[in-house]
């Protein structure tokens, strides 16, 4: 879906050339922050480069791409959680037989563990 008011708002704001320009810088960031969260960040590199897309996509008009960029955030946040409570299971499963939980850095927060 397109907010095609805000893009006619941008068209007449900075005219049609400008508007191709910013809509083509647009397009190639989008591109590069795209492929960084298809190869994997962290938590909050892919907070960071969500919020980029989600914003820069509401300032064009893109809204669907917004939308999308928010989804992901979710989900996101729904993987950790179940990382989360999956790591619970097996501590405790690994309590009940008396032996010692593992370590795992990749379910922890890198902000708590500094």
């Amino acid at each position: 879906m397109m907010d095609t008011a805000r893009i006619e708002e941008l068209r007449q704001e900075i005219g049609e050339d400008d508007l191709s320009l910013v809509l083509g810088i647009f397009a190639a960031e989008a591109e590069e922050v795209i492929a960084r969260i298809g190869a994997g960040l962290s938590e909050a590199e892919l907070g960071q480069a969500v919020h980029f897309l989600r914003s820069s996509a509401l300032n064009i008009g893109f809204t669907a791409l917004a939308d999308q960029a928010d989804s992901a955030v979710r989900l996101s946040e729904q993987a950790q959680s179940i990382a989360r409570d999956l790591q619970d299971t097996l501590n405790v499963s690994m309590q009940q037989l008396g032996l010692a939980p593992p370590i795992a850095p990749s379910c922890e927060d890198p902000a708590s563990a500094a």
